[in-house]
């Protein structure tokens, strides 16, 4: 199963290098400093503010809440896997303008050829489901939705550990 989960990660991140070419704003590069949860993150800016502390949020996607009571279920794992993944690590920021809260709306990159993209890593292991509700997004909808398509099919992560992921995001 890790197999094939790891050839269709693959997969997506060759499509996201599609769409990662054209126009788009400025990217910037930060690193992650707390975890706060599945999806949001304290980052250090690296760049001409460097120094300056940002809460960002991985745009389109969302993670189950932990700070719920009780958490929602699989919350514990998105905020792991993303502690594991993140923590002291090096990230490309794209900032499309939005906020949510006090956090910025982000492409959160791996690596700064913006070919590993976090949203699709979290999606298609099941940490995360797709959210994409503005038209504006149409460009990475297919992916994101392509990526949350397969972890159901093969009830990864969230999709087979709780049925109640199956409601709509409302």
């Amino acid at each position: 199963m890790r197999a094939l989960a790891f050839s269709f990660v693959a997969l997506l991140v060759l499509t996201v290098c599609a769409y990662a070419v054209g126009d788009q704003p400025t990217m910037s590069t930060a690193r992650v400093i707390k975890v706060i949860d599945g999806d949001t993150y304290l980052v250090e800016s690296l760049d001409l503010t460097a120094g300056r502390l940002t809460k960002i949020r991985p745009y389109l996607v969302s993670c189950p809440e932990i700070d719920k009571t009780p958490p929602e279920c699989y919350a514990a794992e998105a905020e792991q896997y993303c502690w594991n993944l993140l923590l002291g690590r090096c990230v490309w920021i794209v900032d499309y303008g939005r906020r949510s809260g006090d956090r910025l709306m982000a492409f959160v990159y791996l690596d700064p050829q913006r070919t590993v993209l976090l949203q699709t890593l979290l999606v298609a292991q099941g940490l995360a489901r797709a959210d994409v509700r503005h038209p504006e997004e149409e460009a990475m909808r297919a992916v994101i939705e392509a990526a949350e398509s397969w972890a159901r099919e093969h009830l990864i992560g969230l999709w087979g550990a709780c049925p109640e992921s199956l409601e709509p995001i409302p």
